[in-house]
């Protein structure tokens, strides 16, 4: 329960710092209509991304993954796509955010079947954060979300159905 709650607290926190980032006064960065001014971010940057926290899969946590994100910027809306290290991996679209100075932020809510003709299906809430430092062009942040699986053939996989769930990773610098 509590790190349900902490969940929840964290991503209100991360929306009301990106509320207050954008609506900041520094002399001109706005632009009409009250938009933030947007960084430049676009470009790739190796990344590590690591598993931090997943209440339904305690086995994932501290599992990692490295590889390239690519940011696609078009003014202040970014498409963010990663590619793990290694030949024959492909290049996955991670979320589509908004640009706030250095910071890039993005929500998405879906629903996944687990496969063709089993009742049994997850509703998932994400939320992701993005910072570049533009001095050291390292990107770091913040995926986290929660989900809750539905369905009566649930438990023939082992799935608990209608436990909601929460997960969260952070992305870092790669270090080799």
């Amino acid at each position: 329960m509590k790190v349900r709650r902490l969940a929840v607290v964290f991503a209100v926190m991360a929306l009301v710092l990106f509320v207050v980032a954008c609506e900041s006064d520094d002399g001109g960065s706005k632009k009409k209509g009250d938009e933030c001014e947007a960084g430049d971010v676009g470009g790739s940057y190796p990344v590590t991304i690591t598993w931090e926290e997943e209440t339904c899969n305690e086995d994932v946590v501290g599992d990692s993954t490295s590889g390239t994100m690519t940011i696609e910027q078009d003014g202040n809306k970014a498409k963010v796509y990663f590619q793990e290290f290694g030949s024959g991996s492909q290049r996955e679209l991670v979320f589509e955010g908004k640009v706030c100075e250095y910071t890039i932020t993005g929500s998405a809510e879906e629903d996944i079947e687990l496969s063709e003709g089993v009742d049994c299906s997850s509703h998932r809430q994400s939320n992701y954060m993005l910072q570049l430092d533009p001095e050291t062009q390292q990107l770091t942040g913040e995926f986290s979300g929660t989900y809750i699986w539905s369905g009566s053939d649930c438990e023939e996989f082992g799935i608990t159905p209608n436990e909601q769930c929460s997960w969260k990773k952070t992305v870092g610098p790669y270090e080799p």
